[in-house]
């Protein structure tokens, strides 16, 4: 038996990511600088073979493995057309010479995938680190699903597999940092100046007035898997993984200035977590039959509006990174400013539950009347570990009303407008999640003295952990789905704290039209 004992490490990102952080950390390399083209964007005219808006969008270049050997030194070959036996022999092979390696292998195939004998879907990474020579079964680990040392037999392989990735350490290229710097001002000043993001962009705005939702998700098992939702997803991890890329070069290269500009990259991804939802809010009104020629047009006209200004955002971000990386820091430029956190402003004496049982309209949590759909795909929390009354995480609580009430848990954020009667407060505890990805929008804090006060408000994906805003895990429980029962995957709610200023007195709340954003539980400290 040939084993590895590699341990996998979730990244927050993609399953690509998670292989790719546990690969390289295995060696000793990054692999950050993998996304310093990571912005590249396409879409490309209608034609028999792109006849839908998802599929004239292209965000794959092919760029990853030159940029990984360049800057980190890890060679990265794809085999694409092997047979499973051919590719069962190149992996013992690099096994035994101790590489590991990276394989997709269709969800139907994979055991511990949610989409086991379900459905098909041949984009899912794992790392194979072992092998038995008798069995040709592989011993592999899934950093996405967090999953350790686990087989996968041979006949699932077989039936399953779809490409690997073979990985050599070699000496990068570019090392040291100045070098590094200098050739990802390059890159930047080809970004600017090719400007086919920017054109793709446009396009797209130009595109989506005539967008179709019916044929955009015609023939696909969930929404998730449509195309178009997926090119959204696509261009927001994109941008988040250059704020990331951003942040370890300011650490390696100690060049703080570089957080500034990750901040602008963060900006951008909450500006397309916002462009993603309203997609969603599409789809929803055309399952549910709610079609409305002038709110669609409406809708997709904002969407539009918004892709213009990220673009344009976008290349500002783009030019200050160029002109930034072209000169040294001065003393202490770019070094977040540490303001005094008054210890007493966050220690919590007194929680005040907020009653949401008038606002709720959806149930996201296993019930008796089997209703429970959170995400309008047959998808929702198991019953089993719920708490009778209260949920308590850290120094907060909430409300949780799930298991006594078999109708409503949750609200989904629709722009509604929360009365609050708790006096003067510290600040507010917020219960909740995201579907179909993590968002981000703002919540408004009106007060007794007519001040309004905004807040970041959003939560990570209730699948994967991936906090947008410090969120903690608050509770955790299997996922579940109409017909099929219980899945494999644990599911989440996160709780997070926001002091206000200063202690004042909220008297309501105007929550954000981005329906992607499950609530379910609203507390106020003093």
């Amino acid at each position: 038996m040939i084993d590895l004992n590699i341990q996998p490490r979730k990244n927050g990102g993609n399953c690509f990511d998670d292989v790719l952080d546990t690969v390289t950390h295995w060696y000793g390399k990054d692999f950050r600088m993998v996304h310093a083209e990571g912005l590249k964007f396409a879409f490309h005219p209608a034609s028999p073979g792109k006849p839908t808006l998802g599929t004239r969008m292209q965000l794959d270049f092919q760029r990853a493995f030159a940029l990984m050997e360049t800057f980190h030194g890890l060679r990265m070959k794809l085999h694409r057309e092997l047979s499973p036996q051919e590719a069962i022999r190149l992996m013992e092979e690099q096994l035994r010479d101790g590489h590991p390696v990276i394989f997709a292998q269709d969800d139907h195939y994979n055991p511990w995938s949610p989409n086991y004998g379900l459905r098909h879907d041949a984009q899912h990474m794992m790392i194979a680190i072992g092998i038995d020579p008798a069995t040709k079964g592989l011993l592999c680990i899934d950093p996405f699903f967090e999953r350790e040392k686990s087989t996968l037999a041979y006949d699932l392989f077989e039936q399953g597999f779809d490409r690997c990735i073979t990985v050599q350490p070699v000496e990068p290229s570019v090392a040291d940092n100045a070098a590094i710097l200098a050739r990802l001002r390059e890159l930047v000043r080809e970004e600017l100046d090719q400007g086919m993001t920017a054109a793709g962009m446009r396009a797209l705005a130009e595109a989506l007035p005539g967008v179709d939702i019916e044929e955009e998700t015609r023939g696909i098992a969930t929404f998730g898997h449509c195309l178009l939702f997926v090119g959204m997803g696509a261009l927001i991890m994109a941008r988040r993984n250059y704020a990331l890329m951003l942040r370890y070069l300011a650490e390696r290269a100690a060049k703080p200035s570089l957080h500034g500009s990750a901040d602008a990259f963060d900006q951008l991804v909450n500006r397309w977590t916002i462009i993603r939802g309203q997609l969603t809010k599409l789809y929803s009104q055309t399952r549910q039959g709610r079609k409305d020629g002038a709110a669609q047009d409406a809708i997709t006209s904002d969407m539009a509006e918004k892709i213009i200004a990220a673009s344009q955002a976008e290349n500002v971000a783009l030019e200050a990174l160029h002109e930034l990386l072209g000169k040294e820091d001065k003393l202490g430029e770019g070094e977040a400013a540490t303001e005094a956190v008054d210890a007493n402003a966050l220690t919590v004496e007194q929680l005040i539950h907020v009653d949401l049982i008038p606002y709720l309209t959806a149930r996201a949590i296993e019930n008796h009347a089997d209703t429970a759909n959170i995400d309008g795909e047959g998808y929702y929390f198991s019953r089993e570990p719920v708490p009778q009354g209260i949920l308590h995480a850290a120094d907060m609580s909430f409300a949780f009303p799930a298991h006594e009430l078999d109708a409503y848990d949750s609200l989904l954020c629709e722009g509604q407008v929360i009365e609050l009667s708790a006096g003067p407060c510290k600040g507010i505890m917020l219960l909740g999640c995201s579907t179909f990805g993590d968002y981000q929008s703002a919540l408004t804090v009106e007060f007794d003295d007519q001040s309004a006060l905004d807040l970041k408000f959003g939560f990570s994906d209730w699948w994967t952990y991936t906090p947008v805003d410090g969120e903690i895990i608050a509770w955790r429980s299997k996922a579940r789905r109409r017909g099929t029962g219980e899945l494999p995957t644990e599911t989440n709610l996160y709780a997070k704290k926001i002091p206000f200023p200063a202690v004042r007195t909220p008297v309501r709340l105007r929550l954000p039209d981005l329906p992607n954003i499950h609530l379910f539980g609203i507390t106020l400290w003093k």
